[in-house]
């Protein structure tokens, strides 16, 4: 039952009422109730509803301290937790305001807004219900909201029967006029969890299909890093599947034709704008098949009351439109629309164009060559032709004059599905294989194929080589890729010329390459390195010497699968290739690594002439700048960069990462495993890779680990994707994020391990804890308190030195819980956000292992499971129990300290320089 202040009598009836519902606000509501009182209209314009639902924290005494300083103007409302929409509705009931409008406890007005507004309404109140203001996002994310679309070049009237697509969307940044909800019976739906300010905005403005927007005024929303959106904890649940679609997308049809006997063009588009973010679901794959398809047959009933040209609109790649249409139809758009040339056309309007020119339907169709491997006098090009993939659409080669078919070739990116269903993929993955000739001439096409309307139609299409296809230049200069057998080089955007490379063609293609590169700005550097790689491979075939590995943990440190197979080829392979290491002179480990073996400095002149010079590349990571460490030159360069990369790993691969680890995007030729069940779930089509490129091997560093246990429980929580700041370019660090300490993620892991009763359990014990952030997190560190039980480790961590020393590992989907398994040491998994970090939040998702069947510890869902778990493992000194030694025998292929020797013979063995 709801408690409310007494509000002072007052003979003027205010201009404005707003509303401010809070739950749990304490830290923002003040900036948010200051930023209304001190309008520049004055109090006496102004009555402030604070609606407090439920909270647990100080926002009743705030909200109690406000209405008592001024109760002329603040009236107090406290009730139990009911949720935005009853806390707004309840805020209406009691609005005295000629005008009332909405604001998060954590947002705030720019001080002019109730005074534009008031103008606005002086001018043009006979003529609209609502005006809407712009939004401007600060905290984590900044600038204009997406959401303002182009509305607010100018203070006007839209008038929504011929800009039905300017829609308004956000309870925030709307003013109404509180008679008209009266008027027109419109309250919040207390049964919407999601799109409540959708269905009430849209609701008033379709009764005008007008609006107001006052362009100089501002509503700021504060972006928080919660890192999972509204929509996407939504779409977990199985009302957001039937109980939304009827109370948001069927009330407003309903709605609207009661009104009109058809749904306005305006209202379509606030369907759609939901719409979009349904297309883009993934959550759909967790709920019972039954479910989706009641679920796809009613949003099939929803796209009847859609026009064609509303979903042609909306903001969405062309194949979630094709998948839209389609949907609506009942037949597949891709198979039925009409083509005009190289033209397809929806609804009579230019909808996709295979031509070379397509006049800003779509971007041009390319080839996109992601491998291009040569093997004596054969050539076999992998890639995809863009484009979408149209039933009578079929991509080609031709070689030399001569049309050639290609065969479907692999596509690491996994088949999307929305609404269980498959989207029509963009593109047509081929592979494509031909023999060698002199002065060959290799062009792609796409082939449209005859109808009733059209003839045959050949389209050529531009190449456009990937980083995996060693080719250089671009920016102005041809693609171009000197062999030593062959030269492959663009004569045009469309057509690739194969030669044999004699001598003084060589030299005028280089002298022509390095003319025109440097026409375009190449820096003598670039060249001049190019210039030494050539001469260097040239030398080092005459003279048969001796091939260079270089490997790299990271710039500044250390102590993982790379310094680990590092050591190993320099102590016992000295036969070998000459194998060096990438670090840093200021990492803590150089001294003592650089009495082991040659070690070269990152972003040095001496890395570059080393990168040049080898023919493999080793890592325990997988970042773009590791793969590709010399982006600003990689176009001179790409040719003579090491033609084979071994991904080592940084730990096992335990989620599916193939939207991140996958061949195309990182073109790995060797991927290192410990298991076999990972090693399968790497070798998938999903991944690209086959058995050829992922070995069975184990990590090298395992050959280093030992175990003394010195009392010691190890906190690992890996990173949020949400939380992390961009890369340093140079330095590959991240600098702080802003409010990581309001963060979920920070809240749970500082209060677990300050809590009483671990506190308590560590003291009786005579353990610590030591906290080890991931290094995407190491600038958060200091946001973490020190006391007595609990030290926070400096980065870079030695990982080796965690692994031995301690008793206890306390993860969440860290890989290097597995270090402790290999270890025989238990594990607690603490996963408190495991349905939206494994829900795809994150880089991964779920794959072939189980925490609950596969792990090396217990699980806990919440604070109070993790709490009990840890002092039961802190209690047993971190022994551990059977059930989990036996998962750990299972599980590794290897236990034999002959990790590096494998992952060693592998890359001389697989791929012999």
């Amino acid at each position: 039952m709801s408690q409310i202040t007494d509000q002072s009598p007052d003979a003027t009836t205010p201009t404005f009422t707003i509303v401010i519902p809070a739950y749990n606000a304490d830290r923002w509501l003040r900036e948010a109730v200051d930023s209304v009182l001190y309008q520049t209209i004055g109090q006496e314009d102004i009555q402030l509803i604070l609606v407090n639902d439920g909270s647990t924290d100080r926002t009743a005494a705030i909200i109690d301290e406000y209405a008592g300083s001024d109760p002329n103007v603040v009236l107090a409302i406290h009730q139990p937790n009911g949720g935005v929409s009853a806390a707004m509705n309840v805020g209406i009931e009691h609005a005295a305001g000629e005008y009332i409008g909405f604001l998060g406890a954590d947002d705030y007005l720019s001080t002019r807004t109730l005074e534009l507004v008031a103008d606005f309404y002086e001018e043009h109140g006979s003529e609209v219900d609502l005006v809407s203001i712009p939004l401007e996002m600060f905290g984590t994310k900044k600038g204009p909201h997406p959401g303002n679309g182009e509305r607010f070049d100018s203070t006007r009237v839209i008038d929504c029967t011929s800009e039905w697509n300017k829609v308004h969307i956000a309870g925030g940044g709307a003013f109404i006029r509180r008679a008209a909800l009266d008027e027109y019976g419109i309250r919040f739906d207390p049964e919407l969890f999601i799109g409540e300010d959708l269905v009430f905005n849209t609701r008033v403005i379709m009764r005008r299909l007008r609006y107001g927007v006052v362009a100089d005024a501002r509503y700021y929303n504060r972006r928080h890093p919660t890192g999972v959106s509204l929509v996407t904890s939504a779409s977990l649940t199985s009302g957001f599947y039937d109980h939304i679609v009827e109370h948001m997308h069927f009330a407003l049809v309903d709605e609207a034709l009661g009104l009109y006997g058809q749904v306005p063009l305006y209202v379509q588009s606030a369907i759609c704008y939901d719409l979009r973010g349904r297309v883009k679901d993934q959550g759909a794959a967790k709920q019972e098949t039954a479910l989706i398809d009641s679920y796809r047959k009613r949003i099939s009933d929803l796209l009847a009351h859609i026009a064609p040209e509303v979903i042609l609109d909306m903001n969405l790649w062309r194949e979630e439109k094709a998948f839209l249409l389609s949907l609506k139809s009942g037949d597949d758009a891709l198979q039925t629309m009409p083509r005009r040339g190289a033209t397809f056309l929806a609804n009579g309007e230019p909808f996709y164009s295979f031509g070379t020119r397509p006049s800003g339907v779509n971007r041009p169709v390319e080839c996109r060559m992601h491998f291009f491997e040569v093997d004596g006098d054969q050539l076999t090009i992998t890639g995809h032709f863009t484009g979408l993939p149209f039933t009578s659409a079929r991509p080609a080669f031709v070689v030399n004059g001569v049309l050639h078919e290609t065969q479907d070739g692999p596509n690491p990116v996994p088949q999307r599905q929305s609404m269980g269903r498959p989207v029509p993929p963009p593109g047509f993955s081929f592979s494509f294989t031909t023999a060698i000739e002199n002065n060959q001439t290799i062009e792609p096409v796409i082939i449209l194929a005859a109808d009733e309307d059209n003839g045959e139609l050949v389209c050529k299409v531009p190449w456009l080589p990937g980083p995996f296809t060693w080719f250089c230049g671009g920016s102005g200069t041809r693609f171009y890729r000197h062999d030593t057998d062959w030269e492959f080089f663009g004569v045009s955007r469309t057509a690739l010329r194969i030669k044999r490379p004699g001598a003084l063609g060589t030299i005028k293609r280089e002298l022509a390459f390095f003319t025109k590169a440097k026409l375009k700005g190449a820096p003598w550097s670039a060249l001049r390195l190019r210039a030494y790689g050539l001469t260097h491979r040239r030398i080092r075939r005459l003279l048969g010497s001796r091939p260079t590995w270089l490997i790299q943990d990271r710039k500044l440190e250390a102590g993982d699968n790379g310094e680990a197979l590092f050591r190993y080829a320099n102590a016992s392979r000295q036969d070998g290739p000459r194998v060096a290491l990438s670090l840093s002179r200021d990492s803590a480990a150089y001294g003592d690594l650089r009495r082991v073996g040659p070690i070269v400095e990152p972003d040095s002149d001496q890395f570059a002439r080393a990168y040049v010079r080898s023919s493999w590349m080793a890592s325990s990571a997988g970042d773009a700048l590791v793969i590709n460490p010399l982006p600003k030159i990689m176009r001179i360069i790409n040719d003579l960069r090491p033609r084979r990369f071994a991904f080592l790993q940084h730990g096992v691969t335990l989620h599916d990462v193939s939207g991140w680890l996958n061949r195309i995007d990182k073109g790995f030729e060797l991927f290192v495993t410990s298991a076999e069940a990972e090693r399968e779930a790497i070798a998938t089509p999903s991944y690209g890779y086959t058995d050829e490129h992922v070995c069975l091997t184990g990590m090298p560093r395992f050959d280093r680990l030992v175990s003394n246990p010195a009392g010691v429980i190890v906190v690992a929580p890996t990173w949020r994707k949400w939380l992390a700041s961009p890369i340093d370019t140079k330095t590959l660090r991240r600098k702080p994020f802003p409010a990581f300490n309001q963060s979920l993620y920070f809240r749970f892991w500082d209060t677990l391990i300050h809590h009483r009763r671990v506190t308590e359990a560590l003291q009786e014990s005579g353990m610590r804890i030591a906290l080890a952030l991931h290094p995407c997190h190491e600038a958060e560190a200091s946001a973490f308190a020190e006391t007595d039980t609990v030290t926070v480790l400096d980065y870079p961590h030695d990982y080796s030195n965690l692994f031995e020393i301690g008793n206890v590992l306390v993860t969440d989907y860290s890989s290097v819980a597995f270090d402790f398994g290999y270890l025989r040491k238990p594990v607690l998994y603490a996963q408190p956000d495991a349905e939206q970090y494994l829900g795809g939040a994150h880089t991964g998702r779920e794959s072939y292992f189980s925490y609950e069947r596969d792990g090396f510890g217990p699980i806990a869902s919440s604070l109070g499971e993790a709490v009990d778990a840890l002092v039961a493992l802190i209690e047993s000194k971190g022994e551990l129990p059977e059930l989990y030694r036996s998962r750990a025998d299972e599980f590794f292929a290897f236990d034999d300290r002959g990790s590096s020797q494998r992952v060693y013979d592998s890359m001389l063995e697989r791929f012999s320089d």
